[in-house]
Order: C-alpha cells, then structure tokens, then sequence
C-alpha cells in the first residue's frame, strides 16, 4: 500500500472540542481521561488549539482560561490534501488538525493514524537511523524539573532524555510534567511565579521521569518501530546503539518524512525566514509552492526554486529566485501582508518566465 494513495478523509478520528471559557484546570482533567494530547476550540470562525506543551506555560492554573493558550491553525475539510496537512504538522510542530464540516469540527486529523499508514507501507522499509532527529537535546538526571519545563516551552519539544555521566536513565516528557504536577499545582499550595514554602518544579527531573524507556536500534526498520509505539502508546522511540544515544524519533520525525516523499516529485522549494503565524507562514508557502509547480510544467529544467523573507518593523521584506541550467531568474516585493506579497511575486514570475522577457529580474512593490 502507498502512503500517497491516502486520503485525510480515511483518517478522520474523534476530536476533544471544549469551550474556550474553560479553566486550564478543568480542561486538564478532561485530556487526562481521554488520553490527548490536545484538545480544540472553536470562538467564532476560526479554531483554536491548545497542546499539553502550550498549557505547560499557564501559571495561574485555577482561573486561567484555554483561551489564552490557544495557536488558530488553518481548518481542514474531508476532502483536503493529505500531504499538504502532514506538512503542516510537521512545520508547525503539531501533532493533529481540526477537520471541519458546515462550520462544526467534527474530528481530527492525527498522526498516530498516520503512524498506521506507515508500518503497512513501503515506507515501513526505511532504517531509524534515516529519519531520527540526531544529537537530541537532554538533561541531566539532577536537573530541576523548572528547567526541563523551560526548555521544552523554548525549544517547541515534548521529549527530554535524562542522562548520568551522558548515559540514558529515563525520558522526561511534557505529558509527566503537566499531569504529574498538576495536582499540586491546582491544589493552591503554589501559583507558578510566586515562591512558597514548597515549589514542585524544584524537583528533579528523576522523580517523574520514565524510569523503562523505549528504544530502538538505528537499523531498526521503522516498520517495527511504529509498531512498538502504538502498541506500547509511546510518543518516542529513542534510538541507541549500545548505550550510547543516537538520536530520538518522534511523530515529527514520521510527518517530515511523509513531507520529504511529496518533495522527490517535484521541484525542491526552499523558503527562510518563515513567520510563526501559522496562517501567514501555511499561505506564503502554498502560494509559492503553487506558483513553483505551474512554471514547472512549462518550463521542466527548474531546478530550484528559493526565497527568503525578511522582516523590519512588522513590513515583510520576500526576495525569491528560480534557478534553471542557464539562467537565474530574481524577484523582489515588499509589504504589510505576506500572503499578499507572494501573490505579487506569483504574476511577476508568471510575467517574466512564460512571456519570454530578456529581463531576469522583477520588481515589485506594495505599499
């Protein structure tokens, strides 16, 4: 079976809605017993989610509402392209997307279902060694648990390896923080900010760890892999070669390499400079990544295609190029709104390149 021959529509899952009035402390209790990692709010037209790792930087718990933790991501139909949702997850760190009908979410797009695919796949071949993230960041064993919270909010992660001696003696997950300390936390024995007699993120990261992790060898195939963390529920494999750690896979590591197997078939796209807001960043690269494929089936000896987005005082600043064996083909635009910028550069490359202008350069402004 061909992971390219799936549909989101195939992997459609329930999803947690709650309201967006809801008490952060309400609303860990709920993913607890449902075992989510996430759960979804609609407030108004668009859709809001908010992750175990989001809710990790609430520090009133008690009368914190979901809303202030919310990331509005893009909305998702039965019909919608597969591997345009993987890409996002994998872009945007995420790990499921609200699929929406008539206005209603009415599931969820999710990579454990994707993980399925995968091990009934061709895909299934590929070693662990191919798709690990190397050299993962880890803590020490005596290390507070406040600071592997902090690195988990700074660095957009859930998984930290916990060493001795830079030997692995546990995984510290966001998952461990959040419902482990949680009970304290919403107790009222301690508001995060404000000291106390007792300060449960003064413990070390050996209290709530994983004390029995899983791992895997680098020549493991991932088929095997995928296998073991469903049946296990597991969010992480950890890749070792004896005892020393290699590398560690996640479900990122599974929705980049989808992303990479739509990418063999087309021109490669590069884009930098990419903005955090997922609904500006999502609409840039679709636009250029839309542009970059029509050219391409007139005109085949692309080889590349880049951009480079700069921003100074909230004004983007998009410089794009396309690369063929003879000729570079450079673009400029300037504005306030990104999507709006990259449609500029879109009529100016069509303008250039499929007219047969001389000129290599086009330049655009929008004010």
């Amino acid at each position: 079976m061909s992971v390219s021959s799936k549909s989101v529509e195939d992997l459609v899952t329930d999803a947690i809605v709650v309201d967006s009035f809801m008490t952060v402390a309400k609303t860990s209790g709920i993913m607890k017993k449902n075992g989510v990692y996430e759960v979804f709010v609609q407030v108004g037209n668009k859709i809001g989610i908010a992750s175990i790792r989001d809710l990790l930087k609430a520090k009133r718990l008690v009368d914190s509402r979901i809303e202030s933790f919310l990331k509005y991501v893009p909305k998702m139909s039965r019909d919608s392209d597969f591997f345009r949702a993987v890409r996002f997850l994998a872009d945007h760190r995420l790990r499921s997307l609200p699929i929406v009908e008539d206005g209603r979410i009415i599931g969820k797009f999710d990579m454990k279902e994707v993980l399925k695919q995968i091990k009934d796949s061709k895909l299934g071949n590929i070693r662990a060694a191919k798709i690990m993230t190397g050299s993962p960041i880890s803590i020490d064993s005596g290390d507070k648990i406040g600071k592997a919270r902090g690195i988990m909010i700074r660095r957009r992660i859930d998984h930290l390896p916990v060493t001795e001696k830079k030997t692995v003696v546990g995984l510290l997950t966001s998952s461990h923080i959040f419902f482990n300390l949680m009970p304290t936390l919403m107790g009222g024995r301690y508001v995060w900010g404000v000291p106390d007699s007792f300060n449960p993120l003064d413990l070390e990261t050996n209290v709530v760890m994983d004390h029995q992790w899983m791992e895997c060898d680098p020549q493991d195939p991932i088929r095997d892999v995928t296998n073991r963390m469903l049946e296990q529920e597991s969010t992480y494999c950890l890749v070792m070669l004896g005892k020393e750690l290699q590398g560690i896979i996640t479900f990122r590591d599974f929705s980049k390499l989808i992303s990479d197997v739509e990418s063999i078939v087309d021109v490669p796209v590069y884009m930098i400079g990419l903005p955090d807001d997922p609904f500006e960043a999502e609409a840039a690269k679709m636009k250029f990544t839309r542009t970059v494929r029509t050219l391409s089936k007139s005109i085949p000896s692309i080889i590349e295609a880049r951009s480079n987005i700069k921003i100074s005082r909230r004004r983007y600043e998009v410089s794009a190029s396309i690369r063929t064996p003879k000729d570079s083909f450079h673009f400029k635009a300037e504005g306030w709104k990104l999507p709006a910028i990259f449609d500029e550069i879109a009529n100016s490359m069509k303008k250039v390149m499929l007219q047969g202008k001389r000129s290599k350069t086009g330049r655009v402004s929008r004010r």
